[in-house]
């Protein structure tokens, strides 16, 4: 969008500002971005889309639309203070037309509020375990851990790395089999047909413990618990695996094996885990090569991945099932470091054995597993 070098008077600015937000939300849509970051600097205000998790700036804007443009979307939100910029805040809208919904967070920054817009599309959870990345024997692998009556399902990776995309899949699964299935989540990222999903509300007491506690008496087998953070919420997680429940949840680990440790420090005991925990999923995101360009040199002039050479992004996945010889050395406490050596051995294959089998299959690049694994 071209910007006008006269001044405008107020209603002209109001039509450029309404106009100006609905140019950056069908680009980035168009783009495909995850979100829009609105970053204040000394002397103007930088607009950058995350896409396919990478963040690259692409537009400037003169310092004098950082208010107006903020002020827009936070009545946009319609929840939200246009006149309060110390403290930060959250709100969301929906863009019915194109069917995402948008969260809307501000912080306080040196030169000014930076606002992040997400871009949620529920229509990107209508996929299959293939379109995640799973590879034959893991999908089988997962589809028998589904079948489990009762037990722990931990996913596990850093933030961003496509562990919702695959406990939302699971769920889609289990609920379409006729399940009763119950999250508790902060926040609710997509509302999955079929799935009763939770809202924690830490300000009234509606904690992730407190909500599972209640949740146990409405009759309901199949249970995601969005993240365990802290000691209660793990308790309570064991305590719903051990009485006839299936529970997903999260954590952030950088592998499979060191998933146990973790719950360990956090105060878990070797019986509990070997009883409850059934398996370990550890998962990247790593970006997918351009099905219209990867075979050709003209990456750069390509319209499908807009010069990048990447469009959309696929999984690595490490998963550990805990059979009788881990419960054993679990239930006996043997060390950590012997416990994760014995676990290693027992995954079919690392996150990046799986990552560079996908380069094999042309999905992605060396580059980009190495980028994810190198931990």
């Amino acid at each position: 969008m071209n910007l006008s070098p006269q001044q405008p008077n107020v209603k002209q600015e109001q039509h450029f500002i309404v106009a100006l937000v609905e140019e950056l939300l069908t680009r980035a849509i168009h783009l495909g971005a995850s979100d829009i970051h609105l970053e204040p600097l000394s002397t103007r205000l930088r607009v950058r889309f995350r896409c396919d998790g990478i963040l690259r700036e692409v537009q400037s804007l003169p310092q004098q639309w950082q208010a107006p443009l903020l002020s827009r979307l936070k009545i946009m939100t319609q929840s939200m203070n246009i006149a309060e910029k110390r403290l930060p805040q959250e709100g969301r809208f929906d863009l019915e037309k194109e069917g995402f919904e948008v969260r809307v967070a501000t912080m306080p920054t040196s030169h000014g509020e930076s606002m992040t817009l997400r871009l949620l599309n529920p229509a990107a959870f209508s996929q299959g375990f293939t379109e995640l990345g799973l590879d034959f024997n893991d999908l089988e692998t997962l589809q028998q851990l589904l079948q489990r009556p009762d037990g722990l399902i931990l996913v596990t990776g850093p933030t961003g790395s496509g562990k919702t995309t695959t406990l939302y899949t699971c769920l889609q699964a289990l609920a379409a089999q006729g399940a009763k299935v119950m999250t508790i989540e902060d926040p609710v990222e997509y509302r999955i047909p079929g799935v009763n999903q939770v809202q924690v509300h830490e300000e009234i007491g509606l904690t992730f413990s407190q909500a599972l506690r209640s949740l146990l008496r409405q009759a309901t087998n199949k249970i995601m618990v969005g993240e365990i953070r802290d000691a209660a919420t793990l308790e309570s997680v064991l305590h719903a695996s051990l009485t006839g429940h299936l529970v997903f949840s999260t954590l952030h680990t950088h592998d499979a094996p060191s998933a146990v440790v973790r719950l360990k420090n956090m105060g878990a005991s070797s019986s509990s885990l070997a009883t409850s925990l059934r398996a370990i999923i550890a998962q990247r995101l790593v970006r997918r090569c351009c099905e219209i360009c990867k075979s050709s040199s003209k990456k750069s002039s390509c319209p499908h991945c807009h010069g990048m050479g990447f469009r959309g992004r696929v999984g690595i996945f490490e998963i550990l099932v805990l059979d009788e010889s881990l419960r054993h050395h679990l239930h006996h406490a043997t060390s950590l470091e012997e416990w994760t050596h014995l676990a290693r051995q027992r995954c079919t294959k690392s996150l990046r054995e799986d990552g560079l089998m996908k380069v094999e299959a042309r999905l992605t690049t060396m580059e980009e597993v190495f980028k994810v694994t190198s931990s």
